[in-house]
């Protein structure tokens, strides 16, 4: 169970970072921004790392809780 698991969980980063390299300004005034930016490709790979960087607290919060639920409900009584 735990192979799957981490399989999955390969795949899933997989995809994310793949899909990273397509994704487009998040926000209108993001986008303003790049637009305006002579080195607009630059620009747009720094605010989306900035995305990634500020996404990660709230997924490691969601799978930290999602982790100690699913071991307090499996746990040996």
């Amino acid at each position: 169970m735990k192979r799957c698991l981490k399989h999955i969980g390969a795949a899933i980063l997989g995809v994310a970072i793949i899909a990273v390299g397509s994704a487009s300004a998040q926000c209108p005034m993001c986008k303003a921004a790049i637009e305006g930016s002579p080195d607009a490709a630059a620009a747009a790979n720094g605010i989306n790392l900035a995305v990634l960087v500020l996404l990660l607290p709230p997924v490691a919060i969601f799978a930290g809780v999602f982790v100690f639920v699913y071991k307090q409900r499996n746990a040996p009584n």
